[in-house]
């Protein structure tokens, strides 16, 4: 089994879980690659959208792992969820799975409430999360209320600093919500804290990344 991982932003403990997800899925005698680029995203923040160059860059990626004869390809990067939607009929053609990590997460929150909020710390990541769920909604004929915080203040915090920051965004919506969705991969780690304190459902990015209930639930 060779699976390739895509990613713009990268961290060690994001790489290091997604990695035990991947040989507690396919064994651990998996291979692993690894392909980034950060430009996309760092260009495509910029600009306020995905340009159509990072956009080619990032699928350029995606196309020389199933060159290099992936089985399965995982998008790490919520903001280029749309591009590799785009991609995945190619992928099908060519016999790869190909899944973004957006995907498991986004359809889970659809299913799991009446009234979730969906927590980032980059308008972009908001933007391209909602449109996933908004995608997952029509598919499954369920539509909960979505509302968006753009967390501020946030630069430089990690560990229990990011998630006390998280929580004291999300407070004054405890009441009226049943599901967080942690918009980022990079918020993933806060999700253990705010289950803690808050008691609500709690959605992240590395719950499920490979979208394997999806298969499971398709008996595949």
């Amino acid at each position: 089994m060779n699976v390739s991982l895509i990613y713009t932003a990268k961290t060690e403990a994001l790489a290091e879980r997604l990695h035990e997800c991947v040989r507690a899925a396919f064994g651990t005698d998996t291979s692993i690659r690894e392909y980034q680029d950060l430009s996309a995203l760092t260009e495509s923040a910029k600009a306020g959208h995905v340009t159509a160059a990072a956009a080619a860059r990032y699928a350029g990626l995606c196309l020389t792992a199933i060159d290099e004869d992936a089985d399965l390809v995982l998008s790490t990067c919520c903001v280029m969820g749309d591009v590799a939607r785009a991609l995945q009929p190619m992928a099908d053609f060519t016999g790869t799975r190909l899944v973004s990590i957006d995907e498991g997460f986004c359809r889970a929150a659809v299913t799991s409430g009446s009234h979730m909020l969906v927590l980032a710390t980059a308008g972009l990541a908001a933007l391209s999360v909602n449109h996933t769920i908004e995608l997952e909604k029509r598919k499954l004929r369920a539509f909960p209320q979505v509302d968006t915080i753009i967390v501020s203040e946030t630069a430089g915090l990690a560990g229990d600093a990011l998630s006390e920051r998280l929580l004291e965004a999300a407070r004054p919506r405890l009441d009226d919500i049943d599901t967080i969705v942690l918009a980022q991969p990079s918020m993933a780690f806060s999700g253990d804290y705010l289950r803690t304190k808050t008691g609500l459902r709690v959605l992240t990015a590395i719950d499920d990344p490979l979208g394997q209930s999806d298969l499971e639930h398709a008996g595949r």
